[in-house]
């Protein structure tokens, strides 16, 4: 199998426990989103009614999709939803369709992404040029989703249906065949009022959770089992070489390096059922970390040997990587500290009484580190006294 990407590097910073605990706790949060009602309006923002075969059942007969304009409607969890600050797998998938001239048209029943720190759920990407319609809910398993899947079908009227679930199953000790019961119904309930949809099931690519190997068996199995000739089933396959330490910010969610991975392979999904073409290798692979940066940096207070600093976390930033060097003495630029979670202060100890220093912070979220461009520079001078 070829690789979707080039890869020029590797990250080497290591997860603290307070990130990957930040992320179980994204992945189980619970979803105050009024679902049934934002389905409700769903068909009324578009203004049109839903599209029936001979029969009366809503969806469309494989002759009348339009094959470079799809429907598309992205079933998933936080993965699928993104995260604030986020370009998201979706915007990755949209721009590579886009570039083949599919003018895709997602669909689902929110726009929204989660913040990191606060779970909050904003409208917040680092592009939003896109087509942001989705349906995915941080927390969601395959076996018990947010919404009813029925009405959110019959309310987008997809061509296609992606479905991502399954790794909150799998941190929350869910047996394999439950997972797969619950895809399965999944796929039921959108065939139910879209019969001639197809489906892309996609493999969980946290490989390295205990549980998502055996429910990634279950995957592969379904897909093969459900396709049929009216309503097709396509698997959209982990990344070849996707990796917790250079895909994911907190082994969990993907960083912008991991987005591109996953939307490559749902791209190749989308080309064995005809809706694109393959997609090309990836050779130029960016900083995994978010396109911002911190706000407000400065000196707060000091001593003779120290150097508070300060500043104001942008969304979806969790940290920040300090380096200094000694401009009295000329010195180099030396790691000093990595802030915590959330922080938005740190105290630096260490200086020489009356030395002027360069202070450079450099945003990240978990292990994913922002492009340097994005790094924000402050100078202090510790007094002599």
């Amino acid at each position: 199998m070829a690789m979707w990407h080039e890869r020029g590097f590797r990250v080497l910073v290591v997860a603290s426990v307070a990130a990957l605990v930040a992320a179980v706790g994204i992945a189980h949060a619970s979803a105050e989103d009024g679902a049934a009602g934002a389905i409700d309006a769903a068909l009324h923002r578009t203004g049109e009614t839903p599209r029936t075969d001979a029969s009366g059942a809503a969806g469309t007969t494989r002759g009348d999709a339009v094959a470079r304009q799809p429907r598309i409607l992205l079933v998933g969890d936080s993965i699928t939803q993104g995260m604030t600050g986020d370009h998201t797998w979706r915007y990755r998938a949209y721009e590579t369709l886009v570039a083949q001239g599919v003018v895709p048209d997602f669909v689902g029943y929110r726009t929204d992404t989660v913040d990191p720190v606060t779970k909050e759920r904003l409208e917040d990407y680092a592009d939003p040029d896109f087509d942001r319609d989705h349906a995915g809910v941080a927390g969601m398993t395959a076996t018990d989703p947010e919404y009813d899947v029925v009405g959110l079908t019959a309310a987008t009227r997809p061509d296609l249906v992606v479905v991502s679930l399954g790794v909150n199953d799998a941190l929350q000790g869910h047996d394999p065949d439950v997972v797969a019961a619950g895809l399965r119904a999944i796929v039921d309930d959108v065939r139910s009022v879209a019969p001639y949809a197809d489906l892309v099931l996609a493999e969980q690519t946290t490989t390295w959770l205990a549980g998502v190997p055996a429910i990634n068996e279950q995957i592969r199995a379904l897909a093969a089992e459900l396709t049929t000739e009216r309503s097709r089933v396509a698997l959209a396959r982990v990344p070849e070489g996707y990796d917790a330490d250079d895909d994911t910010w907190d082994g969990i969610h993907p960083n912008a390096v991991g987005e591109i991975a996953i939307a490559h392979e749902v791209v190749a999904a989308l080309s064995e059922l005809g809706y694109a073409e393959k997609p090309p290798t990836v050779h130029d692979l960016p900083a995994p970390g978010p396109d911002r940066s911190v706000e407000g940096a400065r000196v707060v207070d000091r001593s003779p040997t120290s150097l508070r600093l300060a500043w104001s976390l942008p969304r979806g930033i969790t940290e920040v990587h300090i380096e200094g060097r000694d401009l009295t003495t000329g010195g180099r630029w030396t790691p000093l500290a990595t802030s915590g979670w959330g922080a938005e202060e740190q105290l630096l100890e260490g200086f020489a009484p009356g030395h002027s220093y360069e202070l450079r912070l450099r945003p990240a979220r978990g292990t994913a580190l922002s492009d340097e461009r994005w790094t924000t520079e402050v100078t202090g001078r510790t007094p002599t006294s």
